[in-house]
């Protein structure tokens, strides 16, 4: 592999402009187990390109403006061509996923002398790939890496931090996306890709005084399908946890206590798998080198 980068500041004004490429030349040379046992070789040479080129420019009053794009075409995954003895199949005759994605957002950042601060995040993005690989339900254990023929996902997302005096701290995150098969298939057209809620959010409240830290946190994740029918749901689950910990002797040692869906709450992962109810952890970590008056 190869890849060359340039990024230009013309007159070292707030524009800044990005260019990119990178080239891989593959050869797999496979020899897997099918149906029945029986041996499938294959020995296989491929040249994979990507070019990316990008934007970013420093406004006033701490506004920036950014944009991307790039065409990138990534090789199935040892994970995806062979799997594992668990719950993923391997599939060694996929094809390489080829891409070509967009963003275009901004940021706003401020902070005041008092301790205040804010930083505001924004993105539009749009995929649009050709055999893309995605995992699919394939048994009631197991799932499968299949290429999709053409696929086309669109969303956003948008991220809040907040910052007050005191150590109180403050984020927020949420992404939402569209992602549909648009393959030449009719059964599958149109449907939701599997594996790909459309929603998701996060949020985090901390509070730090000396060496005691305090947070908690609330995760939302949508409902999503585990087929290319979308025939077999996920439900949508909302989990929330809390932490605190502890320093001794600067940070030379740190004790931490952590819950985990505290609200019992009986829930899948994003593919169908249930999750463990309510959780508490107790951990200790220790740094070198990190003792009374000093900060990692």
């Amino acid at each position: 592999g190869a890849a060359l980068a340039f990024q230009w500041r013309p007159a070292g004004g707030p524009l800044l402009l990005h260019a990119g490429r990178r080239w891989d030349r593959q050869r797999d040379r496979l020899n897997a187990l099918g149906v029945g046992g029986r041996r499938t070789p294959s020995d296989l040479k491929r040249t994979l390109d990507a070019p990316q080129l990008g934007a970013r420019w420093a406004a006033p009053l701490g506004l920036e403006l950014r944009a991307n794009w790039s065409r990138t075409a990534r090789a199935p995954e040892f994970l995806e061509l062979f799997g594992n003895p668990g719950s993923v199949m391997g599939n060694p005759a996929l094809r390489p996923e080829i891409a070509e994605s967009w963003d275009a957002g901004s940021a706003w950042a401020a902070a005041s002398r008092a301790g205040w601060g804010a930083r505001l995040e924004w993105a539009h993005f749009e995929t649009r790939a050709r055999d893309l690989v995605a995992y699919v339900k394939n048994s009631q254990n197991t799932v499968l890496a299949q290429n999709i023929s053409r696929a086309l996902i669109r969303g956003g997302e948008m991220t809040l931090r907040m910052a007050a005096p005191g150590g109180l701290e403050a984020s927020a995150a949420f992404t939402w996306q569209r992602a549909r098969d648009r393959g030449d298939v009719s059964f599958w057209r149109g449907r939701r890709l599997p594996l790909r809620p459309e929603r998701q959010g996060r949020g985090r409240l901390g509070w730090r005084h000396g060496p005691l830290r305090l947070g908690a946190d609330l995760e939302y994740i949508g409902d999503d399908y585990l087929d290319r029918y979308n025939k077999q749901s996920v439900p949508a689950r909302t989990l929330w946890g809390a932490s605190a910990s502890v320093g001794l002797a600067g940070e030379a040692v740190r004790l931490v206590l952590e819950g985990k869906n505290l609200g019992d709450n009986r829930v899948a992962d994003v593919g169908g798998y249930p999750l463990p109810g309510r959780s508490l952890f107790v951990s200790c970590e220790t740094r070198l080198g990190l003792g009374p008056g000093r900060e990692p």
